[in-house]
């Protein structure tokens, strides 16, 4: 059974910070010119579409049938891990062009950097949703 500080970390935290880091790697390595940057960020892109389909596959996302959870909170989660695996497949679609290829084209990185904002500042809503997936019982006070 998973545990709310493993739901909090696979949900919340842990996509939060790759995509932040990778965010702030993108705006370094167009700063900086760096090609360096630019691939850690499309990696660190990459590894937060793995996070987000190995958190779709494991079934960690609780049933919105089950107490406690509305159904809409548990779509907007759905959509953030979807955007995710996205973000990650163009990741992995911009790592081969790269490195394979050898293009030096900005675009695919415009449009990752782009997504991945979104992304992030939606993952914010995800934080104000209050996970409880065991309930604590509750006594029947009788007068």
């Amino acid at each position: 059974m998973i545990s709310i500080d493993q739901l909090e970390v696979l949900l919340r935290t842990a996509p939060q910070y790759l995509l932040f880091g990778g965010v702030s790697l993108y705006i370094f390595a167009w700063v900086n010119k760096n090609i360096k940057m630019a691939l850690w960020a499309d990696a660190i892109m990459v590894l937060t579409g793995l996070l987000a389909i190995a958190v779709i596959i494991s079934g960690v996302i609780p049933s919105p049938d089950a107490p406690g959870m509305v159904e809409a909170h548990i779509k907007a989660i759905i959509r953030i891990l979807t955007l995710l695996c996205i973000i990650g497949v163009l990741g992995i679609g911009n790592l081969l062009v790269k490195l394979i290829w050898k293009k030096k084209t900005q675009i695919l990185s415009a449009v990752i950097f782009g997504l991945a904002l979104i992304v992030f500042f939606q993952s914010t809503r995800i934080s104000r949703i209050k996970f409880e997936l065991n309930p604590p019982p509750t006594e029947a006070v009788s007068e």
